[in-house]
């Protein structure tokens, strides 16, 4: 968080000096009076340590700072779009998962067959395709041709949940089509790895059927790397959904940091940036604490130590 919080704010410094902060937020008012007044009123006047230290005390402190145009509490300004962002990248997680983890145990017991090779096909395809092309072919076919869903027309999950689900189903697609390429390669190559193994061949020895053997017995050792993926994408799915924000019109936490970076709004920038890196943290640590909860060995390895 310290070393994220500090190239941030310095590659932030960089790419706006202060005269361009301030000619930006003075506009037509701008004059030299007017310019040296917001400079020391902003604190741009600082040097650049301590200009870090006082924010990053206060971001201890919870206290993420004023926004340069609106000057309200950013937290006021960006807690508006948490939800709509959260709930975003959920769903683009589950319907990402529920597509790759079918078609990778498909392609697994499969291999070498016509169907594996379709599935791999059909995988690469999906990630030769930006996302913002994606998008784009969605609202085409199922916004504007069938009119199945809106388009830029998200609903809040508490004011109607099958609506919003409905509102918010073709930005998550957009987002989980290339997982869900990822995902199914990640998870047929370690399942035919898993399928094997010795206790594999001694599950099918007992008569056991393929289904079970699939699911109880191959599908847990072979998630290890597809639950540690899916921690750490949760970081850059947020990344992602800046564009997919966009795209759909969601006011969701990525837009909003967008418009305050072309704004040169530093404290919305800064405090966008550490959200995602505590989210990204947060992810993995919970990760690495569910490999216990998959494999017993680990559990055991960690009473032992």
């Amino acid at each position: 968080m310290v070393a994220v919080s500090f190239l941030t704010f310095w590659s932030i410094r960089l790419i706006g000096s202060n005269n361009s902060i301030v000619t930006g937020l003075l506009g037509t008012n701008y004059t030299d009076d007017n310019a040296k007044r917001l400079t020391k009123e902003l604190g741009l006047n600082r040097p650049f340590f301590v200009q870090y230290f006082s924010w990053f005390t206060k971001l201890i402190r919870g206290d993420l700072g004023t926004t340069f145009y609106s000057r309200q509490s950013v937290w006021s300004y960006m807690k508006t779009g948490i939800p709509a962002s959260v709930q975003l990248v959920v769903m683009a997680m589950l319907i990402a998962l529920l597509l790759s983890v079918p078609l990778g145990i498909i392609a697994a017991y499969r291999q070498g067959t016509r169907t594996d090779r379709s599935i791999g096909v059909f995988s690469f395809g999906l990630l030769s395709l930006p996302g913002f092309v994606v998008g784009i072919l969605l609202i085409f076919v199922f916004a504007l041709k069938l009119r199945w869903f809106p388009a830029g027309q998200t609903v809040p999950f508490f004011d109607n949940p099958l609506k919003s689900i409905k509102s918010f189903f073709l930005p998550s697609l957009t987002l989980a089509l290339g997982l869900t390429a990822t995902f199914q390669r990640t998870l047929r190559t370690d399942m035919v790895t898993s399928l094997q193994e010795d206790f594999v061949t001694l599950a099918k020895s007992k008569g056991l059927s393929d289904r079970y053997i699939l699911l109880r017995h191959a599908l847990r050792p072979s998630s290890f790397t597809l639950l540690t993926l899916g921690g750490i994408t949760i970081g850059g799915l947020i990344g992602n959904a800046f564009i997919v924000e966009q795209l759909f019109s969601i006011d969701g936490l990525g837009r909003k940091v967008i418009q305050s970076l072309f704004q040169r709004d530093i404290p919305v920038v800064l405090s966008g940036v550490m959200m995602i890196t505590f989210v990204f943290i947060v992810t993995t640590t919970i990760v690495d604490l569910m490999y216990g909860v998959l494999d017993p060995r680990i559990r055991h390895a960690r009473k032992l130590a």
